[in-house]
């Protein structure tokens, strides 16, 4: 399984590993804060795009 799969696994799994290096890679990749990457998920997901659920 390559890296991005593995993380794109666990993080959809729901595991807590997983969701820290989808994020951080997100943070990485786009240039901006988590803040922001999490306002983009609600964003896409009231438009019915995205099904998304912010972990606490």
């Amino acid at each position: 399984m390559s890296p991005i799969a593995y993380k794109l696994y666990t993080y959809l799994m729901g595991q807590p590993e997983g969701q820290n290096l989808v994020m951080e890679e997100l943070t990485r990749v786009l240039s901006t804060s988590k803040t922001a990457i999490r306002a983009a998920f609600e964003e896409l997901s009231i438009d019915g795009l995205l099904t998304y659920t912010q972990e606490a």
